[in-house]
């Protein structure tokens, strides 16, 4: 998505330089306005690429602390399991 605004800026910034080098007044002008709206979609871009940016890094981090939260239990798990079979042997025995 920022190559998107990148890309937006840079059409935009040659409209407006199209626009300026223009003689005809009226095209002069329409080009003018579309640099600018080609200027205010390259901000939407950028601003929607950061918040795309800052959810997934969001979800990612959540992934991972979820994966760690399943890391602690399997680990604690697993520990008590040697413990559950030394105590059923102890029981069996008795």
């Amino acid at each position: 998505m920022a190559e998107l605004a990148q890309g937006t800026g840079l059409l935009a910034n040659s409209i407006a330089m199209l626009g300026s080098s223009e003689e005809h007044t009226s095209l002069a002008r329409v080009l003018a306005q579309l640099a600018e709206v080609e200027e205010h979609c390259d901000t939407v871009h950028m601003d929607q690429s950061d918040a795309d940016f800052f959810m997934f890094a969001n979800l990612v981090h959540e992934y991972v602390g979820l994966v760690q939260a399943i890391k602690v239990c399997s680990d604690s798990c697993n520990r008590d399991i040697p413990s559950a079979l030394f105590l059923h042997r102890t029981n069996s025995i008795k």
